[in-house]
């Protein structure tokens, strides 16, 4: 019952950064919707956010299962860290056609979120980011 209700999220694979990223997409049927990304915690995974997501139909919702977290792409490169893995969402972001976002984690996710909003690439600047908001530290 669990893996049919899991395996029936809108489950996509990004290869971002040099690696597969396990994201939940869950599109608005307006092409125009803001786009919301949820970084989950330790030791949590994307399900944190399942039963809101239905409460967030009218928006594009990007929730990553972060490296090395339930859900997660198999691990093919060593050294992950909140830096490396905040590379890795702007690239899936980019890949998804989400290049703007409001963006919300706590925990590992929100350390995630802060550098997402920090970012120093030319490919991520700080207007790509709409909004920002860190839960529960």
């Amino acid at each position: 019952m669990h893996e049919r209700r899991i395996g029936a999220l809108p489950w996509v694979t990004v290869r971002a950064g040099g690696s597969d990223l396990r994201v939940i997409h869950q599109r608005s049927a307006d092409p125009g919707a803001p786009v919301v990304v949820l970084l989950h915690g330790w030791p949590d995974s994307v399900l944190r956010f399942e039963r809101v997501l239905p409460l967030l139909a009218d928006m594009h919702v990007v929730v990553p299962a972060l490296p090395g977290f339930p859900f997660a792409a198999p691990l093919t490169v060593p050294g992950m860290s909140a830096n490396r893995i905040a590379g890795i969402v702007a690239d899936a972001l980019d890949e998804l056609g989400h290049p703007r976002y409001t963006v919300s984690g706590g925990d590992v996710g929100g350390t995630v979120a802060e550098l997402l909003a920090a970012w120093e690439q030319p490919e991520l600047y700080v207007d790509d980011l709409r909004r920002a908001v860190e839960l529960g530290r």
